[in-house]
């Protein structure tokens, strides 16, 4: 139960207090109470039971569903706070009509957890990674081959901030970048860092690996 003239905070997944123990003990010591979601992710229905008597909420994963139902049943919520940045899992026009806030917490490392994880793809399928480990787990050993990333062209589609911090990591190895950004093309950037703005057909056609950048919700590559 929330203690008179204190706010509470539902936060949809424990694993804030695996990760981030300092940042709940700052709400607790703003004056919040903290209550935990029952399931992860958060579905319609948990959300519904979960959220009213709440006045923000720490969401931590995308899979939580912040429906309009959901929104609708707690009034007195004011705040829907995203762990990462995107929010395709959140009802924003809803949020917006009942007076509810949608906050992202942008610059806090996403956008480098995202290229790191493109480029480890990348280096896995550059270098065999899977193939090799199924040969020596089962007992047999192999010359390794694969191809060198160093001299390679990585091509970016959609050079936002993750796709920008994906061609740092690529030109750090060696390789020429080519970047489709139909939208805003920072011209600085690509002059400062070494990236060719072309074609998307030109891309697709010159680049190996090919990546998929701020246009789209995945980083997949082809080899």
């Amino acid at each position: 139960m929330t203690r008179v003239g204190r706010w509470r905070v539902l936060v949809t997944s424990r694993a804030y207090a695996r990760r981030t123990p300092e940042a709940l003990k700052l709400l607790q010591d703003g004056g919040c109470d903290i209550c935990w979601g029952e399931a992860e992710p958060m579905d319609e229905r948990s959300l519904t039971a979960a959220l009213p008597g709440c006045s923000a909420a720490l969401v931590y994963s995308s899979q939580d569903r912040f429906t309009d139902e959901a929104l609708a049943g707690a009034p007195g919520l004011r705040v829907l706070s995203r762990h990462g940045v995107g929010y395709d899992n959140i009802d924003v026009a809803a949020a917006t009509r009942l007076g509810v806030a949608v906050a992202i917490t942008r610059g806090a490392g996403e956008e480098a957890a995202v290229a790191e994880h493109a480029l480890a793809l990348m280096m896995a399928l550059a270098k065999g990674l899977l193939p090799h480990h199924r040969v020596v787990t089962s007992g047999r050993w192999e010359r390794p081959t694969g191809r060198l990333l160093f001299g390679s062209v990585l091509g970016i589609v959609g050079l936002g901030r993750v796709g920008k911090e994906l061609a740092r990591r690529g030109r750090a190895l060696g390789m020429q970048v080519l970047a489709y950004e139909p939208y805003r093309p920072d011209q600085a950037f690509a002059a400062d860092v070494g990236v060719q703005f072309t074609s998307l057909e030109v891309l697709l056609a010159s680049s190996r690996p090919a990546a998929r950048g701020s246009l789209s919700t995945g980083l997949p590559c082809r080899w």
